[in-house]
């Protein structure tokens, strides 16, 4: 708390060395403050030139290390400050670990490690590069595919389109090629009505204002074509369950099973569907949901299936 006090109301001349001492002492190294250090210092020019040069020399690592080579990929990127600071031994030995790393925990740090490959050169870049391009995380190649792209067009044209059949990645990696120019080389197939579904329903799970990550498993449990009051129009909708695995070692905590809805407004209404239900069930929550937001006169007050049900009978089409 003491040395991000120091980084927002001193300067380096007279509190950088405390900051640097911590730093290659290792102290605190897992503290998620490092992340509001350097964040605080990228937004002040003498500390983000100070840090990055005192750092460069002997890279920290733990989270730490982390935090120091996140911000310096963004000065490399917004500020073309180089060389980077883990294109040295040490730094290159902590980049191939966070890459090599088979632990799903350890997955941020290789997408932070991805993101640096941009800035090294020679054989560094390409090993790295290798690493990268094969790690079990879609996320880390999906970074990747931008610097290989770069590097060997074909190659990384290849790995986009292999992301693009994964729904986790489809949207953003069919988006890169569309953009530079490669739309022929997006697969036909992630044009299927239950894909499209899919990887929309992907999407929603992934952002950090609902779960931030996809499910360990997701199976489409239905679809149905129907007339949906709250758009005034006929729609298909397919339905998906989804299941978060327990961390929990010593299972008393259960796994986090749900089922979402894409068709109108994508969406899983927590607490109130489950995959038990039958279609219509789960389609009669969303219809009230739905209305509700809308603030539509027709909306019951409360989540209601019998509403919602009534809602679906009495609608135009059915």
């Amino acid at each position: 708390f003491l040395l991000k006090i120091l980084v927002s109301l001193d300067h380096p001349r007279s509190a950088g060395q405390i900051i640097i001492d911590a730093i290659q002492s290792g102290f605190g190294g897992e503290s998620f403050v490092w992340g509001v250090i350097f964040d605080i210092a990228l937004d002040d020019s003498a500390w983000s030139c100070f840090l990055w040069e005192k750092c460069a020399a002997n890279p920290p690592d733990l989270f730490c290390g982390i935090c120091y080579l996140d911000f310096s990929n963004h000065l490399g990127k917004e500020k073309g400050m180089l060389p980077h600071p883990f294109e040295t031994g040490g730094g290159l030995k902590l980049l191939r670990e966070w890459l090599s790393s088979d632990d799903p925990g350890d997955e941020s740090y290789a997408m932070s490690a991805a993101e640096s490959i941009q800035f090294l050169r020679g054989e560094a870049q390409r090993e790295l590069m290798e690493l990268a391009e094969n790690h079990d995380s879609e996320e880390v190649r999906l970074i990747a595919s931008g610097t290989l792209s770069n590097l060997d067009q074909k190659r990384g044209t290849e790995l986009l389109r292999e992301l693009c059949f994964n729904p986790a990645t489809t949207r953003r990696a069919s988006t890169i090629l569309r953009e530079s120019g490669r739309e022929t080389a997006i697969p036909i197939e992630i044009n299927h009505p239950e894909f499209h579904a899919l990887t929309e329903f992907c999407e929603w799970l992934r952002d950090p204002e609902n779960f931030g990550e996809i499910a360990d498993e997701i199976d489409c449990i239905g679809r149905e074509k129907l007339y949906w009051p709250p758009t005034g129009d006929e729609r298909e909708f397919y339905l998906f369950k989804y299941v978060y695995f327990s961390d929990c070692q010593e299972g008393n905590q259960l796994d986090e099973t749900g089922v979402g809805v894409v068709g109108s407004r994508t969406v899983s209404l927590v607490g109130h569907s489950n995959p038990s239900m039958s279609l219509r069930e789960i389609l009669a929550l969303h219809c009230c949901w739905e209305l509700q937001q809308q603030g539509d006169s027709r909306a019951p007050a409360l989540l209601s299936i019998e509403e919602g049900e009534r809602l679906l009978r009495e609608s135009r089409g059915n």
